[in-house]
């Protein structure tokens, strides 16, 4: 065999080893593509689903906060009224008291 009908066969070899070793890269990267690409999807769903759930205690929280915000004003009121209440009687035993008073004086 003659040194150029050596050299081009050992050429030939050696690109049928990069075609197939660029064939199997190849794949390897579509293989990743696909993964990375399954990975993103996968996040983005998570994403949704956790901005979902925040949005919904944001809510939760909101509608706490309001029923806090009203149980404190119905005690307040509960609290006016009690006052209330024991101010007129302390009028009406203050009234009584000097009724009292006037009637023993006389």
């Amino acid at each position: 065999m003659s040194f150029n009908s050596q050299l081009n066969e050992n050429i030939n070899e050696i690109l049928l080893k990069l075609k197939d070793e660029t064939r199997r890269w190849k794949n390897v990267c579509e293989k990743m593509r696909e993964k990375f690409k399954f990975q993103a999807q996968n996040q983005s769903q998570l994403e949704t689903k956790q901005n979902e759930e925040i949005n919904d205690l944001k809510i939760k929280i909101n509608e706490a906060r309001e029923k806090r915000d009203s149980l404190h004003k119905q005690l307040d009121n509960q609290k006016q009224i009690n006052l209330s209440k024991k101010g007129n009687e302390i009028e009406e035993l203050t009234n009584k008291g000097r009724e009292l008073e006037l009637q023993e004086l006389y």
